[in-house]
């Protein structure tokens, strides 16, 4: 009886075996089969699209060699838009229009899988189609994040004024799009963004963590047409906003600048007199550096140690300075003299004891400043 069925048993394990082995290769066949038919098509599809794009066939032409192989001619399709710009560029588009490509990758930004939606999301973005902007705006709400992040990519890929609009918004809602991310994507598109940050920042309607980071990214990009909307920022009771200008404002280096800047060395906030001191360097302003020397004395550290760094930009002047205040009456500019001088011998050369900045003839080392923080940041 046990013989009998382990016998059975046996012969029941060999079948599904041979079910399995027979089902595995059966499948594979049948994927070779295909892998032949789509490279057969693709063969037959990729000589019509160039010879559409040189001119050689019409898009009615192109259109009945794909037939209904799109999910096959998409791809070379996507391929050439990656590198094609002027004409070319337009005249393929074209084409995926009359193909119902940009049409299809609508619907399935709709699609119930999230990976559809991610990957209409960003063919949409290849195509760079400004008509489909409302529809990938709307994925920025999508439930993943994932989809959320490339239809922002996309946006930044059209560029049009409603994409970048709809990106500088998304800056207000962070609990939807990590907020670097969104930055990222913005500070790629440099030029086209002004005229959005100018009304998030002029608008009442934005919070104001959202209007700090416009600012930073008005200085990231380097806008000189930004410039006056900055400088009524530092007219505002906002501290932070104040703060952050004046670094916007040191990285854009507009010499139009300077008066603003030395009307805040005597700020009552000392945030704001520290991130000035800071801005006098990044500027090169010769004529603050009696602010910079007062600076030493102010009554905040991060100021002085602001001002002291400051010094050191301005070489021979700031060297000159900085031993002037090492021989005063005053404690905190003393200290903070003889420790920047103490550095300046190590990188630059000693003469009878003083330290001399290098002159143009030597080997220039560059001086490893200490940071300037807590205000605005150690760049």
């Amino acid at each position: 009886m046990i013989a009998d069925f382990v016998i059975w048993l046996v012969k029941i394990v060999a079948a599904i075996a041979i079910i399995l082995f027979v089902t595995i290769f059966t499948q594979r066949i049948a994927s070779t089969i295909a892998d032949n038919r789509r490279q057969r098509r693709r063969d037959e599809i990729l000589p019509a699209l160039k010879g559409y794009l040189i001119g050689d066939n019409s898009v009615n032409d192109l259109v009945e060699v794909i037939g209904r192989s799109l999910s096959i001619a998409e791809p070379l399709v996507i391929d050439y838009l990656k590198d094609l710009t002027g004409s070319s560029r337009v005249k393929l588009l074209e084409a995926a229009q009359a193909l119902g490509l940009v049409e299809k990758n609508l619907r399935d930004l709709n699609a119930i899988q999230w990976a559809k939606r991610d990957l209409a999301a960003m063919r949409l973005g290849i195509y760079a189609v400004p008509e489909t902007v409302p529809e990938l705006v709307k994925r920025l709400r999508d439930q993943r994040m994932e989809v959320r992040y490339t239809a922002a990519r996309s946006l930044g890929m059209i560029g049009s004024p409603q994409a970048i609009e709809a990106l500088v918004e998304i800056l207000d809602q962070p609990e939807l799009l990590d907020t670097p991310r969104v930055l990222e994507i913005v500070q790629s598109m440099e030029g086209q963004v002004s005229g959005p940050l100018k009304q998030m920042l002029s608008s009442p309607d934005h919070q104001p963590a959202a209007k700090l980071l416009a600012i930073d990214l008005v200085g990231d990009l380097r806008d000189y047409s930004m410039l006056d909307l900055l400088h009524e920022i530092l007219n505002s009771s906002d501290k932070e906003k104040v703060v952050r200008a004046i670094k916007a404002i040191g990285k854009i280096a507009a010499p139009q600048s300077v008066e603003e800047i030395l009307n805040l060395v005597h700020d009552r906030s000392w945030e704001v007199r520290a991130q000035a001191m800071k801005a006098i360097g990044l500027l090169e302003i010769k004529e603050g550096i009696p602010f910079l020397v007062e600076g030493m004395s102010d009554r905040a550290y991060w100021v002085r140690r602001n001002a002291a760094d400051a010094l050191v930009t301005f070489d021979e002047l700031g060297c000159e300075a900085l031993q002037a205040a090492r021989d005063s009456e005053d404690e905190f500019a003393k200290d903070m003299a003889a420790y920047e001088l103490e550095r300046l011998g190590r990188y630059g050369r000693i003469d009878n004891g003083e330290p001399v900045m290098p002159t143009s003839d030597e080997p220039q080392q560059s001086v490893d400043h200490r940071p300037f923080l807590p205000a605005g940041g150690t760049t």
